[in-house]
Parts: structure tokens; C-alpha cells; sequence
């Protein structure tokens, strides 16, 4: 998924930087969103490594 989105955007976006990293967002977010879900239900947590 996020090659195709990567290539569609940046097919639409090819001269607008600032327009492709804005359409990312919400991508970025879900998956954000499913890291945390995922992290909550394993149990996951990051150890302190000092």
C-alpha cells in the first residue's frame, strides 16, 4: 500500500513538495494509529535502555 500511494502521489504531485508530504498525512496517522492499537493489545512497551 504504501509504495502505490508513494507513486500515485508523487505522480500527482511531482513539482509540489510541500502538497505530496500533506497528502502522506493521514496515511502516516493510520498507521500511527494501528502501531498503538497493536502495541496496546500485545502488551508491547519500549524498555529503557539505560
Amino acid at each position: 500500500m504504501n509504495r502505490e500511494l508513494r507513486t500515485r502521489l508523487a505522480a500527482a504531485y511531482r513539482d509540489d513538495r510541500l502538497a505530496y508530504t500533506d497528502a502522506k498525512t493521514g496515511f502516516i496517522f493510520d498507521v500511527m494509529d494501528e502501531a498503538r492499537r497493536w502495541a496496546v493489545s500485545s502488551g508491547w512497551r519500549v524498555l529503557d535502555s539505560s
